[in-house]
């Protein structure tokens, strides 16, 4: 059997003390993927904390022990420090001193636009989520995935591969998900939870997000908007509205989805690709990433002040 992760266990069992983060505005794959890890390592006797500024999107709020997870930064008395599912040290979801830290930094992923910033990478593209990646590492480090850890696994995996109809789901992405569910899970609670349990006022913004909706280039191109002032009228939590980018992949025409989600502090733009359009590569300009039909990046002006020059760019990209 070819040893995938040979240094990255190695670090492992020689540290105690281990932190795990991940991108900024985490969803269900960096989520958990991240606690199935943490739950991993305690069997093995280490000290894991996953560590996060952000806050975590209420459809996860069913993961085991999601309320272990500490926000702030990494303590200096961390050995290593794993970083899951995130393409560049801008992203972190945590502080990173390398300067005045003797961590080892391992960067594991699964997107083609990582820098490869660690003193340890591992990163391959043709895993359908980091889920995907951790199942694989627990496997071979023999650590018993018990129902807990299955549980935090497979939300990652079917979030991010969309319940296994996006076109990055392999013949090993139901596999994996096939010996998560031999552990006993209620998979289908796991789906109702995540995919059927929002709340009314979700429901009420999604209207107005169709309302409001705007179509470029014959109907190729569909660009749906949240801004901040949005979501305080509707009462909503701005983590629990970005599968809202998914509407406009409802449309027949479509074959490039644009979600502007306005936060205080910066803009985050989620794009998504219905045929073959490359849309990492648009992302990749503004110093984003992703995958070709699923990608994005953040901005420091307005949506007015981007969304014409996106359009154009995007709009180029068509045959």
């Amino acid at each position: 059997m070819i040893k995938m992760f040979s240094p990255i266990i190695s670090t492992i069992k020689k540290a105690k003390n281990i932190a795990i983060s991940f991108h900024v505005s985490p969803d269900g794959d960096s989520i958990g993927s991240s606690l199935g890890l943490m739950l991993a390592l305690r069997k093995i006797g280490k000290n894991p904390i996953i560590v996060m500024k952000d806050t975590t999107p209420k459809f996860t709020g069913f993961l085991p022990h999601i309320e272990e997870i500490v926000n702030g930064d990494i303590n200096p008395n961390v050995d290593c420090l794993i970083i899951l599912d995130c393409g560049n040290v801008e992203r972190v979801n945590c502080g990173i001193d390398r300067e005045n830290t003797n961590y080892i930094l391992i960067n594991m992923d699964h997107h083609a636009s990582n820098d490869y910033y660690g003193d340890i990478n591992f990163v391959d593209t043709s895993y359908s989520s980091m889920g995907e990646i951790v199942y694989k590492l627990l496997e071979e480090m023999n650590i018993d995935i018990d129902q807990e850890i299955a549980t935090c696994l497979y939300t990652s995996i079917i979030t991010d591969c969309g319940s296994f109809k996006y076109s990055n789901t392999t013949k090993l992405t139901h596999e994996i998900a096939g010996n998560l569910i031999g552990t006993g899970i209620n998979f289908s609670q796991i789906h109702s939870l995540i995919y059927d349990n929002k709340e009314l006022c979700v429901v009420k913004l999604a209207g107005k997000v169709i309302e409001n909706m705007a179509m470029y280039a014959d109907g190729r191109i569909c660009v749906l908007s949240v801004t901040e002032n949005l979501v305080h009228e509707y009462g909503c939590d701005n983590s629990d509205i970005s599968e809202l980018v998914n509407i406009g992949s409802l449309i027949n025409t479509v074959e490039v989805v644009v979600f502007f989600k306005e936060t205080s502090d910066r803009l985050k733009v989620s794009l998504r690709s219905q045929k073959e359009y490359d849309v990492k590569s648009v992302a990749e300009v503004y110093g984003g990433g992703g995958h070709i039909k699923a990608a994005g990046f953040t901005y420091s002006g307005k949506i007015k002040d981007i969304e014409k020059q996106l359009i154009e760019l995007i709009s180029k990209g068509f045959n």
